[in-house]
Protein backbone atom coordinates (compact mmCIF):
# COMPACT_ATOMS: atom_id res chain seq x y z
CA UNK A 1 0.00 0.00 0.00
CA UNK A 2 1.55 3.35 -1.04
CA UNK A 3 2.43 6.08 1.46
CA UNK A 4 0.13 9.10 1.24
CA UNK A 5 1.71 11.43 3.79
CA UNK A 6 4.66 11.78 6.14
CA UNK A 7 5.15 14.17 9.05
CA UNK A 8 8.39 14.45 11.04
CA UNK A 9 9.54 16.66 13.87
CA UNK A 10 13.17 17.02 14.95
CA UNK A 11 14.69 14.60 12.42
CA UNK A 12 18.21 15.22 11.01
CA UNK A 13 17.96 18.32 8.79
CA UNK A 14 14.27 18.95 9.52
CA UNK A 15 12.77 20.88 12.42
CA UNK A 16 9.28 20.15 11.18
CA UNK A 17 8.12 18.64 7.93
CA UNK A 18 4.79 17.56 6.50
CA UNK A 19 4.52 16.20 2.96
CA UNK A 20 1.72 14.72 0.87
CA UNK A 21 2.83 12.21 -1.74
CA UNK A 22 1.65 11.11 -5.13
CA UNK A 23 0.59 7.49 -5.60
CA UNK A 24 2.88 7.46 -8.60
CA UNK A 25 6.28 9.19 -8.83
CA UNK A 26 7.68 11.54 -6.19
CA UNK A 27 10.87 13.40 -7.08
CA UNK A 28 13.03 14.90 -4.32
CA UNK A 29 15.22 17.67 -5.75
CA UNK A 30 17.59 20.04 -4.02
CA UNK A 31 21.15 20.86 -3.03
CA UNK A 32 23.59 18.53 -1.24
CA UNK A 33 22.94 18.23 2.48
CA UNK A 34 19.22 19.03 2.35
CA UNK A 35 18.07 15.65 3.67
CA UNK A 36 16.79 14.01 0.48
CA UNK A 37 18.56 10.70 1.11
CA UNK A 38 17.70 10.90 4.82
CA UNK A 39 14.01 11.08 3.99
CA UNK A 40 14.32 8.23 1.48
CA UNK A 41 15.90 6.04 4.17
CA UNK A 42 13.27 7.14 6.70
CA UNK A 43 10.48 6.01 4.37
CA UNK A 44 12.28 2.79 3.51
CA UNK A 45 12.81 2.05 7.22
CA UNK A 46 9.06 2.49 7.75
CA UNK A 47 8.27 0.04 4.94
CA UNK A 48 10.80 -2.53 6.11
CA UNK A 49 9.72 -2.29 9.75
CA UNK A 50 6.15 -3.02 8.65
CA UNK A 51 7.46 -6.05 6.75
CA UNK A 52 9.49 -7.67 9.53
CA UNK A 53 7.95 -6.57 12.83
CA UNK A 54 5.59 -9.61 12.92
CA UNK A 55 3.42 -8.23 15.69
CA UNK A 56 6.36 -6.93 17.72
CA UNK A 57 7.19 -3.37 18.68
CA UNK A 58 7.22 -1.41 15.42
CA UNK A 59 9.09 1.46 17.09
CA UNK A 60 11.97 -0.79 18.15
CA UNK A 61 12.35 -2.33 14.71
CA UNK A 62 12.05 1.07 13.00
CA UNK A 63 14.85 2.64 15.06
CA UNK A 64 17.02 -0.46 14.75
CA UNK A 65 16.67 -0.21 10.98
CA UNK A 66 17.61 3.48 11.06
CA UNK A 67 20.82 2.53 12.85
CA UNK A 68 21.55 -0.07 10.20
CA UNK A 69 20.56 2.07 7.21
CA UNK A 70 22.89 4.87 8.32
CA UNK A 71 25.49 2.46 9.78
CA UNK A 72 25.51 4.60 12.94
CA UNK A 73 25.76 3.60 16.58
CA UNK A 74 25.75 7.12 18.05
CA UNK A 75 23.02 7.92 20.56
CA UNK A 76 20.03 9.40 18.74
CA UNK A 77 22.05 10.44 15.72
CA UNK A 78 18.80 11.21 13.87
CA UNK A 79 17.75 13.92 16.35
CA UNK A 80 18.31 17.51 15.22
CA UNK A 81 17.83 19.10 18.67
CA UNK A 82 18.77 16.72 21.54
CA UNK A 83 16.67 18.57 24.13
CA UNK A 84 13.48 18.53 22.08
CA UNK A 85 10.97 15.76 21.51
CA UNK A 86 10.69 13.93 18.21
CA UNK A 87 7.60 12.74 16.36
CA UNK A 88 7.35 10.61 13.22
CA UNK A 89 4.13 9.77 11.42
CA UNK A 90 3.42 7.96 8.18
CA UNK A 91 0.01 7.54 6.60
CA UNK A 92 -1.00 5.07 3.91
CA UNK A 93 -3.58 5.58 1.20
CA UNK A 94 -5.77 2.93 2.86
CA UNK A 95 -6.13 5.27 5.85
CA UNK A 96 -3.85 3.43 8.29
CA UNK A 97 -1.40 5.48 10.34
CA UNK A 98 1.91 4.71 12.04
CA UNK A 99 2.95 7.22 14.70
CA UNK A 100 6.17 7.19 16.78
CA UNK A 101 6.86 9.81 19.46
CA UNK A 102 9.41 10.22 22.23
CA UNK A 103 12.31 12.17 23.68
CA UNK A 104 16.02 11.62 24.20
CA UNK A 105 15.93 10.88 27.92
CA UNK A 106 16.18 7.10 27.42
CA UNK A 107 19.31 5.27 26.38
CA UNK A 108 19.64 4.24 22.73
CA UNK A 109 21.49 1.07 23.74
CA UNK A 110 18.26 -0.89 23.31
CA UNK A 111 18.01 0.13 19.66
CA UNK A 112 21.69 -0.65 19.10
CA UNK A 113 21.07 -4.11 20.53
CA UNK A 114 17.96 -4.53 18.39
CA UNK A 115 20.04 -3.67 15.31
CA UNK A 116 22.57 -6.33 16.30
CA UNK A 117 19.75 -8.87 16.59
CA UNK A 118 18.31 -8.27 13.11
CA UNK A 119 19.49 -11.60 11.77
CA UNK A 120 19.65 -12.91 8.24
CA UNK A 121 16.02 -14.05 8.34
CA UNK A 122 15.01 -10.42 8.78
CA UNK A 123 17.48 -9.01 6.28
CA UNK A 124 16.11 -10.64 3.17
CA UNK A 125 12.83 -11.95 1.82
CA UNK A 126 12.55 -15.58 2.89
CA UNK A 127 9.67 -16.67 0.66
CA UNK A 128 6.86 -15.48 -1.56
CA UNK A 129 4.53 -15.01 1.41
CA UNK A 130 7.01 -12.54 2.88
CA UNK A 131 7.14 -10.72 -0.44
CA UNK A 132 3.37 -10.42 -0.46
CA UNK A 133 3.37 -8.72 2.94
CA UNK A 134 4.94 -5.33 2.19
CA UNK A 135 7.13 -4.91 -0.85
CA UNK A 136 9.80 -2.22 -1.13
CA UNK A 137 13.27 -1.76 -2.57
CA UNK A 138 15.94 0.87 -1.94
CA UNK A 139 18.50 1.43 -4.72
CA UNK A 140 21.51 3.29 -3.29
CA UNK A 141 23.68 5.62 -5.35
CA UNK A 142 26.53 3.10 -5.07
CA UNK A 143 26.41 0.11 -7.44
CA UNK A 144 26.37 -3.13 -5.42
CA UNK A 145 25.59 -6.13 -7.65
CA UNK A 146 29.24 -6.42 -8.61
CA UNK A 147 29.84 -7.18 -4.93
CA UNK A 148 27.28 -9.98 -4.64
CA UNK A 149 28.22 -12.60 -2.03
CA UNK A 150 29.17 -9.91 0.49
CA UNK A 151 25.62 -10.15 1.89
CA UNK A 152 26.49 -13.55 3.37
CA UNK A 153 29.36 -12.10 5.40
CA UNK A 154 27.19 -9.16 6.42
CA UNK A 155 24.46 -11.43 7.78
CA UNK A 156 26.81 -13.51 9.90
CA UNK A 157 29.58 -11.07 10.81
CA UNK A 158 27.75 -7.69 10.87
CA UNK A 159 30.21 -5.96 8.57
CA UNK A 160 30.35 -2.16 9.05
CA UNK A 161 28.20 -1.31 6.04
CA UNK A 162 25.05 0.68 5.46
CA UNK A 163 22.45 -2.07 5.28
CA UNK A 164 20.70 -0.55 2.25
CA UNK A 165 23.79 -1.66 0.30
CA UNK A 166 23.10 -5.24 1.39
CA UNK A 167 19.33 -5.14 1.00
CA UNK A 168 19.56 -4.33 -2.70
CA UNK A 169 21.79 -7.37 -3.32
CA UNK A 170 19.25 -9.60 -1.57
CA UNK A 171 16.31 -8.08 -3.46
CA UNK A 172 18.04 -8.48 -6.82
CA UNK A 173 18.91 -12.13 -6.20
CA UNK A 174 15.28 -13.27 -5.81
CA UNK A 175 14.40 -15.86 -8.45
CA UNK A 176 12.27 -14.91 -11.43
CA UNK A 177 8.50 -14.99 -11.23
CA UNK A 178 6.94 -18.07 -12.80
CA UNK A 179 4.63 -15.81 -14.75
CA UNK A 180 5.91 -12.33 -15.58
CA UNK A 181 3.04 -9.89 -16.31
CA UNK A 182 2.90 -8.39 -19.79
CA UNK A 183 3.66 -4.85 -18.60
CA UNK A 184 6.71 -6.09 -16.68
CA UNK A 185 7.87 -8.06 -19.71
CA UNK A 186 7.59 -4.92 -21.85
CA UNK A 187 9.78 -2.96 -19.42
CA UNK A 188 12.37 -5.74 -19.38
CA UNK A 189 12.39 -5.77 -23.20
CA UNK A 190 13.07 -2.03 -23.29
CA UNK A 191 15.94 -2.47 -20.82
CA UNK A 192 17.38 -5.27 -22.96
CA UNK A 193 17.46 -2.87 -25.92
CA UNK A 194 19.39 -0.32 -23.84
CA UNK A 195 22.01 -2.72 -22.44
CA UNK A 196 22.19 -4.93 -25.54
CA UNK A 197 21.16 -8.15 -23.87
CA UNK A 198 19.42 -9.89 -20.99
CA UNK A 199 20.47 -10.19 -17.34
CA UNK A 200 21.27 -13.50 -15.70
CA UNK A 201 22.36 -14.52 -12.21
CA UNK A 202 24.41 -17.66 -11.65
CA UNK A 203 26.67 -18.82 -8.81
CA UNK A 204 26.25 -15.52 -6.96
CA UNK A 205 27.46 -13.58 -10.01
CA UNK A 206 25.58 -11.30 -12.42
CA UNK A 207 26.08 -11.37 -16.18
CA UNK A 208 24.67 -9.71 -19.28
CA UNK A 209 24.03 -12.15 -22.14
CA UNK A 210 24.78 -10.73 -25.59
CA UNK A 211 24.78 -12.77 -28.78
CA UNK A 212 25.46 -16.02 -27.00
CA UNK A 213 28.33 -14.57 -24.93
CA UNK A 214 28.30 -13.93 -21.20
CA UNK A 215 29.72 -10.64 -19.83
CA UNK A 216 30.56 -10.40 -16.13
CA UNK A 217 29.22 -7.32 -14.32
CA UNK A 218 32.78 -6.41 -13.37
CA UNK A 219 33.52 -5.40 -16.97
CA UNK A 220 30.17 -3.73 -17.63
CA UNK A 221 29.50 0.00 -17.85
CA UNK A 222 28.08 1.50 -14.66
CA UNK A 223 25.04 2.84 -16.52
CA UNK A 224 24.25 -0.59 -17.95
CA UNK A 225 24.46 -2.13 -14.49
CA UNK A 226 21.84 0.34 -13.23
CA UNK A 227 19.39 -0.69 -15.92
CA UNK A 228 20.23 -4.35 -15.37
CA UNK A 229 19.46 -4.01 -11.65
CA UNK A 230 16.09 -2.50 -12.46
CA UNK A 231 15.37 -5.43 -14.77
CA UNK A 232 16.21 -7.94 -12.00
CA UNK A 233 13.85 -6.21 -9.54
CA UNK A 234 11.06 -6.34 -12.11
CA UNK A 235 11.76 -9.94 -13.10
CA UNK A 236 11.80 -11.11 -9.48
CA UNK A 237 8.49 -9.42 -8.68
CA UNK A 238 9.94 -7.02 -6.15
CA UNK A 239 8.65 -4.15 -8.28
CA UNK A 240 5.03 -4.88 -9.06
CA UNK A 241 1.59 -3.54 -8.16
CA UNK A 242 1.51 -2.32 -4.56
CA UNK A 243 5.28 -2.10 -4.09
CA UNK A 244 7.50 0.93 -3.47
CA UNK A 245 10.81 1.90 -5.05
CA UNK A 246 13.22 4.29 -3.34
CA UNK A 247 16.08 5.31 -5.66
CA UNK A 248 18.96 7.61 -4.74
CA UNK A 249 20.46 9.47 -7.74
CA UNK A 250 19.05 7.20 -10.48
CA UNK A 251 20.62 9.31 -13.22
CA UNK A 252 24.24 8.96 -12.03
CA UNK A 253 26.56 7.19 -14.50
CA UNK A 254 23.77 6.93 -17.08
CA UNK A 255 24.47 8.36 -20.53
CA UNK A 256 22.27 11.47 -20.97
CA UNK A 257 20.81 9.97 -24.15
CA UNK A 258 19.35 7.14 -22.05
CA UNK A 259 17.72 9.40 -19.44
CA UNK A 260 14.49 9.72 -21.52
CA UNK A 261 14.37 5.90 -21.73
CA UNK A 262 14.80 5.65 -17.96
CA UNK A 263 11.96 8.15 -17.53
CA UNK A 264 9.69 6.06 -19.77
CA UNK A 265 10.40 2.96 -17.65
CA UNK A 266 9.72 4.87 -14.42
CA UNK A 267 6.42 6.12 -15.84
CA UNK A 268 5.56 2.55 -16.85
CA UNK A 269 6.31 1.37 -13.29
CA UNK A 270 3.89 3.89 -11.78
CA UNK A 271 1.26 2.90 -14.35
CA UNK A 272 1.76 -0.70 -13.17
CA UNK A 273 1.01 0.38 -9.59
CA UNK A 274 4.50 0.95 -8.16
CA UNK A 275 4.97 4.02 -5.99
CA UNK A 276 8.34 5.61 -6.80
CA UNK A 277 10.51 7.97 -4.73
CA UNK A 278 13.57 9.51 -6.42
CA UNK A 279 16.30 11.80 -5.04
CA UNK A 280 18.23 13.74 -7.67
CA UNK A 281 20.46 16.73 -8.43
CA UNK A 282 19.94 16.31 -12.16
CA UNK A 283 18.12 18.64 -14.55
CA UNK A 284 17.35 16.12 -17.31
CA UNK A 285 15.56 13.52 -15.19
CA UNK A 286 12.86 15.75 -13.62
CA UNK A 287 12.50 17.80 -16.80
CA UNK A 288 11.88 14.72 -18.94
CA UNK A 289 9.40 13.48 -16.32
CA UNK A 290 7.56 16.79 -16.61
CA UNK A 291 7.55 16.66 -20.42
CA UNK A 292 6.83 12.97 -21.02
CA UNK A 293 4.14 12.26 -18.47
CA UNK A 294 0.59 11.87 -19.71
CA UNK A 295 -2.49 13.36 -18.08
CA UNK A 296 -3.15 10.00 -16.44
CA UNK A 297 0.37 9.81 -14.93
CA UNK A 298 0.74 10.81 -11.29
CA UNK A 299 3.98 12.77 -10.78
CA UNK A 300 4.89 15.22 -8.04
CA UNK A 301 8.07 17.23 -7.40
CA UNK A 302 9.38 18.21 -3.96
CA UNK A 303 12.02 20.96 -3.70
CA UNK A 304 14.32 20.74 -0.63
CA UNK A 305 16.03 23.99 0.34
CA UNK A 306 17.53 25.95 3.25
CA UNK A 307 19.26 29.28 3.71
CA UNK A 308 22.34 27.84 5.48
CA UNK A 309 23.57 24.68 7.21
CA UNK A 310 22.45 26.10 10.55
CA UNK A 311 18.90 26.56 9.27
CA UNK A 312 16.37 23.71 8.98
CA UNK A 313 15.38 22.36 5.60
CA UNK A 314 12.02 23.33 4.15
CA UNK A 315 10.21 21.50 1.36
CA UNK A 316 7.76 22.83 -1.20
CA UNK A 317 5.77 20.61 -3.57
CA UNK A 318 4.21 21.02 -6.99
CA UNK A 319 3.05 18.91 -9.91
CA UNK A 320 5.23 21.01 -12.24
CA UNK A 321 9.03 20.91 -12.06
CA UNK A 322 9.29 24.36 -13.65
CA UNK A 323 6.93 25.96 -11.10
CA UNK A 324 9.50 26.40 -8.30
CA UNK A 325 11.23 29.69 -7.62
CA UNK A 326 14.95 29.69 -6.72
CA UNK A 327 15.43 26.21 -8.12
CA UNK A 328 19.17 25.96 -8.76
CA UNK A 329 18.70 22.77 -10.81
CA UNK A 330 16.79 24.82 -13.38
CA UNK A 331 18.78 28.00 -12.87
CA UNK A 332 22.22 26.44 -13.38
CA UNK A 333 21.73 25.49 -17.05
CA UNK A 334 20.48 29.03 -17.64
CA UNK A 335 23.62 30.42 -16.00
CA UNK A 336 25.74 28.13 -18.17
CA UNK A 337 23.92 29.36 -21.28
CA UNK A 338 24.53 32.99 -20.27
CA UNK A 339 28.21 32.30 -19.71
CA UNK A 340 28.45 30.58 -23.11
CA UNK A 341 26.83 33.56 -24.83
CA UNK A 342 29.10 35.97 -22.96
CA UNK A 343 32.21 33.99 -23.94
CA UNK A 344 31.06 33.94 -27.58
CA UNK A 345 30.66 37.73 -27.58
CA UNK A 346 34.08 38.44 -26.06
Amino acid sequence: MPISEVAVENFTAFDELSLNFSKGINVFIGDNGTGKTHLLKFLYAFCESKRIENGGALKDVFFALLYDFFDMKDNYFWIRHPKKKYAFEAKLFDGSVCCIKGDCSSDSAAYNQMAENLDSAMIHHENINDLNKFKSAFIPAKEMLTHSRIEKDYAHRKLPLDRTLIDIINNASISSLRHIPDDSREMMTEIEKIIGGSVTYKNDTYYILRGGSKYNFRVEAEGHKKFALLSRLIEGGVLRKGSMLFWDEPESNINPKNVPKLVDILLALQTAGVQVFLATHDYLLPKYLELRRKETDDVQFHLFSRASFKKPVTVSSDTAFSAFENNYIINQPIELYKETIKRGMD
